[in-house]
């Protein structure tokens, strides 16, 4: 059946759901073609328009002034951060709302925010200069990590590790720990790196206290060793270990 259909300016679903409920297209053959078309996406329950989602999940069709609400409740409401435009389309998605100008309504929407155009483009980590760490031999350099707590014990209670890995040649050292404590990681540099292999020159570890101790420090004074410390906010720096420990 083909009649004339004047749907609300702000409402796209009246069309589709007027084909669904009643086989009633618009007069204007292109439209009626994309209305037809499109209807196989949609389905009414309880006299509501769903789409229907990738993942079988319906999504509620909503238009006009109820998405505008669902955009300032998901946005800024008691549970919104403020968050950008596509995250905001997309946590909307996630929530089971859709209409088809969502993502470009979602971006303009959080362009006229305030509190997000503040704090948008802040720089969360301070800016450092970069250093590529680079072995120049093998033995050269070497990266420590400590592992554990484990789920369950070694032979003796050791529940951590620790485990050092050469830049050169990829060279791994492990040994199991019941305690870590600074003589224990002190020690273990030594007979494991620095007596079995030769003195290195650098060794890359995070900022566990076992590491930056005055004991561990006076060990690698005392033999002219590099120490760099990976910051909290860049473990990357130390990856070759944290990609060992994976």
């Amino acid at each position: 059946m083909i009649a004339e259909i004047r749907p609300s300016p702000d409402d796209w679903t009246t069309q589709l759901k007027r084909y669904l409920e009643e086989n009633i297209l618009p007069e204007d053959t292109t439209e009626a073609k994309r209305i037809k078309y499109s209807s196989t996406r949609y389905t009414i329950l309880n006299g509501k328009l769903y789409r229907k989602g990738f993942s079988k999940a319906l999504q509620r069709c909503v238009a006009g002034n109820e998405a505008n609400q669902i955009l300032k409740d998901v946005h800024s409401g008691v549970c919104g951060n403020h968050t950008g435009g596509k995250s905001l389309a997309l946590k909307i998605l996630r929530q089971g709302f859709y209409w088809p100008t969502l993502f470009a309504e979602a971006q303009r929407f959080t362009e006229s925010c305030e509190t997000y155009q503040r704090i948008a483009n802040d720089i969360r980590q301070p800016p450092e200069l970069l250093r590529s760490l680079t072995s120049p031999w093998p033995f050269a350099m070497w990266g420590l990590d400590l592992i554990g707590p484990m789920p369950t014990g070694a032979k003796g209670g050791a529940k951590h590790a620790i485990v050092a890995v050469e830049y050169f040649t990829k060279w791994v050292e492990a040994e199991a720990l019941v305690h870590i404590t600074e003589a224990n990681t002190t020690n273990f540099v030594k007979k494991n790196i620095l007596y079995r292999f030769r003195i290195s020159s650098i060794i890359i570890t995070d900022n566990e206290t076992q590491f930056d101790s005055n004991k561990f420090r006076e060990m690698c004074e005392e033999h002219k060793i590099t120490n760099y410390y990976a910051s909290p906010a860049h473990p990357q720096t130390n990856g070759q270990t944290e990609a060992i420990n994976k």
